[in-house]
C-alpha cells in the first residue's frame, strides 16, 4: 500500500523522518499536507453476490463526515480519507435504512480494501381472516426494524391475494404489522431465526 507523502523536510531524510513522526503520532497532521487515498469497500451476501445501494459513510470519531457513496451493482464503493494516525474511522453503513455495519475501519493506514459481509433474507406472509380466506378488503403488510429507532417502513411485493414476499432483507428484529381502520395486527419477527414464512390473523369482523 502507498506510505502518506508529507511535505515538510528539505530532503528526503528530512521527509522520511516527519513520516515516521506521523505514523507514530508524534506530528499534528494539521500542520503538513496529508495525501488523501481511497478506501475500497465491498458488501456481500451470504452467497457472495455483491450488494447494491448499499449507503456507506466514513466518520471522525466526533461525529463530522468524512465522505460518503453508495456501492454500484458489484457491491463496491470507494470513499476518499486523509491518512490519519490519531483518530480511527468509523464506518456506518445502512442497507434499505436499515443500519447493517457501524463500527472502526482498523489499520486504515496500511489497509485500504475491506469486504463486509451482510445476511439477507427473504420471507412471505400470509395474511388470513377468521375464516381462514384472503381478506376481502385491500391489505399491505409493512415491515419496520426494532434495532435502529429509526421510522423507516419497507412494502413487500404482492405474489397474489393476501400473500407477500419481503426481498433482501437484513438479518435482525423486525415488527410486522398490518393496519385497517382501527384495526391493528401485529408480529415480532427474528430474523433468519424464526424462518422464512410468517402467517398473520386479520382480526376485523364485518357485519
Amino acid at each position: 500500500e502507498t506510505v502518506p507523502l508529507i511535505k515538510g523536510g528539505d530532503t528526503m531524510k528530512e521527509e522520511i523522518t516527519d513520516i515516521l513522526a506521523y505514523l507514530q503520532g508524534d506530528m499534528n497532521p494539521e500542520e503538513h499536507q496529508v495525501w488523501e487515498r481511497k478506501i475500497k469497500l465491498t458488501f456481500f451476501n451470504q452467497n457472495d453476490q455483491g450488494i447494491e445501494d448499499v449507503n456507506t459513510i466514513l466518520f471522525k470519531k466526533d461525529g463530522s463526515i468524512y465522505d460518503e457513496n453508495i456501492t454500484d451493482n458489484d457491491g463496491i464503493t470507494l470513499l476518499k480519507a486523509p491518512y490519519t494516525s490519531r483518530d480511527p474511522y468509523i464506518l456506518k453503513a445502512f442497507y434499505k435504512g436499515i443500519l447493517v455495519y457501524d463500527g472502526y475501519l482498523r489499520n486504515s493506514l496500511i489497509k485500504t480494501n475491506f469486504a463486509i459481509d451482510i445476511e439477507l433474507n427473504n420471507f412471505t406472509v400470509e395474511i388470513r381472516d377468521n375464516n381462514n380466506l384472503p381478506p376481502g378488503v385491500e391489505l399491505t403488510p409493512v415491515l419496520s426494524s426494532l434495532q435502529n429507532n429509526d421510522n423507516i417502513q419497507i412494502i413487500p411485493e404482492e405474489i397474489d391475494a393476501g400473500n407477500f414476499i419481503f426481498k433482501d432483507i437484513p438479518s435482525g428484529k423486525y415488527k410486522l404489522q398490518i393496519t385497517y381502520a382501527n384495526f391493528v395486527d401485529e408480529k415480532i419477527i427474528n430474523l433468519p431465526k424464526d424462518g422464512n414464512y410468517f402467517n398473520v390473523q386479520f382480526s376485523a369482523e364485518f357485519n
